[in-house]
C-alpha cells in the first residue's frame, strides 16, 4: 500500500512599490493546480511540480521555479499611460507662460527642430521620485533574475 504526500505551503503576495498585499492574484503550480490570493494577499498551495507563476493584470507576470520561491512575493505593477491630453482654457497667465516656453524651446532647440513637453509631468512634483524607485526596483529584479542559485 502507498500513498503520495504533497508539501503545503503558505505565500504572501505584495506590490512591491507599496508593500501592501495583493488580492485575486492567480498563483499557478505546475501543469494544473491554480490558487488565488484571499484579501490579505496569502495563499496555500500544494507543491506538486517544479515551476510556480504568478498573473495578475495589474502587475507583471512572474515564472520562478519552485526551488527559487520565498514565503513573500513581490509583484512590480504595470505602466498605464494616457494618451495626448488635450487642455483648453482662456486663463492669461498659462497661456502667457505657455507662449513663453515655446518662445524658448525654439530657441534652444537644436538645429531649430520640433520640440515637445509634457505639462502634466511640469506639474507633478512626485514623478521624478516615482520614476527613481521604479528603476531602482527593476534593478533588484534585474539583480534577483541574473543570481546564481545555490542549493542547501
Amino acid at each position: 500500500m502507498c500513498c503520495s504526500v504533497n508539501a503545503q505551503r503558505k505565500i504572501t503576495v505584495l506590490d512591491l512599490d507599496t508593500h501592501l498585499p495583493v488580492k485575486d492574484v492567480s498563483v499557478k503550480v505546475g501543469e494544473s493546480d491554480v490558487y488565488k490570493t484571499n484579501y490579505a494577499g496569502t495563499v496555500s498551495i500544494l507543491i506538486n511540480g517544479d515551476s510556480i507563476s504568478f498573473s495578475h493584470l495589474k502587475y507583471e507576470h512572474e515564472h520562478l521555479a519552485l526551488k527559487e520561491l520565498t514565503d513573500t512575493m513581490y509583484l512590480l505593477p504595470l505602466e498605464h499611460q494616457l494618451d495626448e491630453v488635450v487642455v483648453l482654457g482662456n486663463d492669461r497667465h498659462i497661456k502667457r507662460m505657455m507662449e513663453s516656453i515655446r518662445r524658448d524651446a525654439a530657441l534652444y532647440a537644436p538645429g531649430g527642430g520640433v520640440v515637445t513637453f509634457d505639462f502634466g509631468r511640469m506639474l507633478d512634483r512626485r514623478y521624478r521620485r516615482d520614476q527613481k524607485h521604479k528603476e531602482q526596483a527593476k534593478a533588484i529584479l534585474r539583480e534577483w533574475d541574473t543570481a546564481p542559485i545555490y542549493k542547501r
